[in-house]
């Protein structure tokens, strides 16, 4: 779900200003928001952001195995 969507879903309490105060969401979602915003954070650190980058790297490089059976890979993995 799009923040454009969860947007339309939101119900808001006004004060007696009309400045909003509070957001109502049905759950599902509330939970797709929280989501969203756990990728963002995990996407957003500098750990993360390195990490792509090396496999990035890696994959141009060719320093990678190509597995058809998950066994081998496995294997490979223990050695």
């Amino acid at each position: 779900m799009e923040i454009s969507q969860v947007k339309k879903r939101a119900k808001f309490i006004d004060d007696d200003k009309g400045k909003h105060v509070e957001v109502v969401l049905p759950y599902d979602a509330y939970q797709e928001y929280l989501d969203m915003k756990i990728s963002v954070e995990f996407y957003e650190s500098l750990q993360t952001q390195e990490s792509i980058k090396r496999a990035k790297e890696d994959l141009s490089a060719g320093r990678f195995k190509d597995y058809e059976d998950v066994e081998r890979l496995i294997k490979d993995l223990h050695e």
